[in-house]
This record gives C-alpha cells, sequence and structure tokens, in this order.
C-alpha cells in the first residue's frame, strides 16, 4: 500500500504550523550547509588541479578531475534539495495527528555508521500501522500512548513526526 493513503487533510494550529516550518527550515539549513562545504571543496580542488596541470600532465590529473566533477554532481544535488525544500508548501501538506503507540530504536547495520535509527508508531486502523523515523529530541519526548505526533513526508517517501 501506499503511504499516501493514509495520510489526510488535517486543519493544523499555528503552533503546528510553526513546529512544520522549523523542521523544513532546518533541513534546507543542513543542505545550504553540506551545499558549502563542497563548494569549499570543490574550489580547493580547482585550485590544485590548475597548480598541478601547470606544472606536469601525469595520470594523477584524471583523478583530480573526477573528484572535480563528483563535487560538481554533489553541489547539483544539494542545490536540487534546497530548491525542492523550499518550493513544499507547508498550508498543503497532507499531515496525520494521532496518539503514538510505539516507539523502536534500531542499531544500524552499517559497519561504519553504527548510529541508532529511531521509529515511532501509530495505529491507522486495526490493521494498519504508520511507523515514522524521529530524530533523537523527539524519540526522548515521546510517551507511548500518550503523546500526539504529526505525521507528514517533505515530498520524499520517508515519513516523519513531530511530538507534540
Amino acid at each position: 500500500m501506499r503511504q499516501k493513503e493514509f495520510t489526510q487533510k488535517t486543519v493544523l494550529s499555528k503552533d503546528e504550523l510553526n513546529r512544520i516550518y522549523k523542521y523544513r527550515n532546518n533541513k534546507i539549513i543542513q543542505w545550504v550547509f553540506l551545499l558549502a562545504v563542497v563548494l569549499l571543496l570543490l574550489v580547493i580542488m580547482i585550485s590544485y588541479l590548475t597548480k598541478e596541470f601547470m606544472n606536469s600532465l601525469s595520470i594523477d590529473i584524471i583523478w583530480d578531475i573526477l573528484f572535480v566533477v563528483l563535487f560538481i554532481y554533489i553541489a547539483i544535488l544539494c542545490m536540487k534539495n534546497i530548491r525542492k525544500l523550499r518550493n513544499i508548501k507547508i498550508d498543503s501538506l497532507s499531515v496525520r495527528r494521532a496518539v503514538i503507540t510505539e516507539k523502536q530504536s534500531v542499531k544500524s547495520k552499517d559497519l561504519i555508521n553504527r548510529s541508532r535509527n529511531r521509529f515511532v508508531a501509530v495505529k491507522i486502523d486495526d490493521n494498519v500501522t504508520l511507523y515514522a523515523m524521529c530524530s533523537q529530541k523527539e524519540y526522548e519526548r515521546t510517551i507511548v500512548n500518550k503523546s500526539i505526533g504529526l505525521f507528514f513526508t517533505l515530498g520524499d517517501d520517508t515519513i516523519r513526526v513531530i511530538v507534540l
């Protein structure tokens, strides 16, 4: 089943709208920071490449050019995600407000990134449970069967939650 079937149009209070705006703006700030780092690395790589190219032509220049292309691709990806997040109209988002019935913290299987993935869940119908990713702060604030969560998506297929 598609997750669009689980979300519905809910009238949100001003405080709830502000929380979703803040969440979206924090995501934009994260992408802008990544873009700034990538652009800085791109400038350093291009200046190094021009200095190296002036001295001699070697096989290492091919790897340098590949890194420059990679940095350009990442910069374009960052700009695309920033534009997508800025174009989302929070007022027209489909949001599900429900009481959180379960929370889980799962260790990552990745050997490099040993972080935890945190999820909360809500029962929508008798046989349908909706899981959403949440931050550490939201996870700690969650009280099972007491906390109310706003479940929404920001233009992708990842369901997110803000605990009220």
